[in-house]
């Protein structure tokens, strides 16, 4: 069996079939000790690799943070994919090397088409210096990157603040007018390579989620005030999001079939959800239902949703 043909056993609990040697990513700082005490370097993980991919919001964001400290080794606190997590993803490099030493499987790949802000903003540096790089990314988002720890950027301000940033943002960036230019210039090159593939093919991932993407685009903590102090925005915010991922899908599955979805919403925490499963019925599953109820009807069989943290207590309401 190819690999994927084997994830699809494997998904299915088929457990004759050989399981899939992936692991989630490596600390750019991890990957740099290794080949210092002897991984051979034939691939070096690259932050922008050649040739250059189509430019989203799930490839690119945080690239500008990565990129901004101008040397030759990896950030710190930047991921190298390494299969169990699907590529591209938030301007990641993606592992050969590693790979190639452990005898590990390729990673699973994503369609990369624009599934959030288009046009997207253009990025903008507010300040830097020797420590910090403050910048607006390409989701609207301005954000604090601490270059000596390197992780993650902090996000300090969201394009939706209320009610009337939504309307111009929904104008403006959240368009169904205007799909095929979230799609690459090479999409028929890629459909045939997709079509003779022998790898796992996902859609959807980061931000992309019924939670995940207003906590994004607003912050949690609005977010949360504004569930209950303007339910009808969320609801507005939540049908247009569904329409147009429903709008990009069906293009998609037009051309190519699709291994399975991936759901983001980091919606746990330590102890459990950090939203109520009153919440989760009134907002997300009638979009939930929707979304899934299409994509099953396309044929895709597998559906994820990366939680985060306890997510014991949401199992029963995904079932539902």
């Amino acid at each position: 069996m190819n690999l994927r043909e084997r994830f699809h056993e494997v998904m299915n609990f088929n457990t004759a079939a050989g399981s899939i040697r992936w692991e989630f990513g490596y600390w750019g700082a991890t990957v740099d000790r290794w080949y210092e005490e002897g991984l051979e370097k034939h691939a070096y993980p690259r932050l922008e690799p050649p040739p250059l991919i189509h430019k989203t919001p799930t490839s690119h964001l945080y690239l500008p943070a990565w990129t901004c400290l101008k040397q030759d080794r990896l950030p710190p606190g930047t991921a190298i994919m390494a299969g169990g997590l699907y590529w591209p993803s938030q301007g990641f490099p993606l592992d050969f090397d590693v790979r190639r030493q452990l005898g590990m499987d390729y990673t699973q790949t994503l369609v990369n088409v624009n599934l959030l802000l288009c046009p997207m903003f253009d990025v903008q540096v507010v300040s830097e210096d020797d420590q910090r790089f403050e910048y607006v990314d390409i989701d609207g988002v301005r954000r604090i990157f601490l270059k000596e720890q390197a992780t993650i950027p902090t996000a300090m301000g969201y394009p939706i603040r209320d009610r009337a940033s939504w309307e111009e943002l929904k104008a403006e960036r959240v368009r169904l007018d205007n799909l095929s230019e979230r799609f690459p210039d090479n999409w028929p090159e890629l459909v045939r390579e997709y079509r003779q593939r022998d790898y796992p093919l996902a859609l959807g991932g980061y931000p992309h989620g019924f939670f995940g993407t207003l906590a994004h685009l607003m912050g949690y903590e609005n977010l949360f005030v504004t569930y209950y102090d303007d339910p009808d925005l969320i609801h507005d915010i939540l049908d247009t999001f569904t329409d147009l991922w429903i709008a990009v899908y069906e293009m998609v599955l037009k051309d190519v079939e699709i291994d399975h979805v991936q759901i983001w919403e980091d919606i746990s925490a330590g102890t459990g959800s950090m939203v109520s499963p009153a919440i989760i019925r009134e907002f997300m599953l009638p979009r939930y239902k929707r979304f899934t109820d299409f994509v099953k009807s396309k044929g895709v069989e597998f559906i994820f949703v990366d939680t985060d943290g306890d997510c014991f207590d949401l199992i029963p309401l995904f079932l539902l």
